[in-house]
């Protein structure tokens, strides 16, 4: 596990990996536990992620998060939560909620593509992340990341539903 990426979720910075392989954001428990997580059709049908090992973890159900990205944009992240270490957002989920997702050499940048306000990525150990810090509710933020319930699946590949 690379350590250099754990932060205190709660201490209200952390770093989010920008995912490509994601089909849906997904954070940690720990993550936000001041904003509920709300029941989902899959949570509720006992829904499970497969993860990048190969573990099953299974689906908690959802949670909004409203955060301000090192960029200064403020946005909505709606994810769905599983006992997992680190948040994984997903580029399909933000590409179906207008934004341009793109990778370079050292970085990239995220582009709401009605607005142009762009958000900064990072790579660091060779992955791309995004800083995040929790604020409170505030309805003028932009959506991040789609989590459309539904029939897709989730995590790092095709999910397994458990029932």
């Amino acid at each position: 596990m690379d350590l250099s990426s754990m932060h205190s979720f709660n201490s209200g910075y952390f770093e989010a990996t920008i995912d490509s392989a994601a089909a849906r954001p997904v954070v940690p428990l720990a993550c936000a536990d001041h904003c509920k997580v709300e029941e989902t059709p899959e949570s509720k049908r006992g829904a499970s992620f497969r993860t990048a090992n190969g573990a099953l973890v299974k689906n908690l159900g959802c949670r909004r998060m409203d955060v301000t990205t090192d960029s200064g944009e403020h946005r909505t992240v709606k994810a769905d939560v599983a006992d997992i270490h680190k948040v994984l957002l997903a580029v399909s989920a933000m590409c179906d909620k207008g934004h341009r997702v793109t990778f370079r050499k050292h970085g990239g940048e995220i582009v709401h593509e009605a607005t142009g306000k762009t958000i900064k990525m990072v790579r660091k150990n060779g992955v791309y992340v995004v800083g995040l810090t929790l604020n409170g509710k505030n309805k003028e933020f932009h959506d991040l990341c789609a989590n459309e319930q539904g029939n897709e699946k989730a995590g790092g590949k095709p999910a397994n539903h458990r029932r």
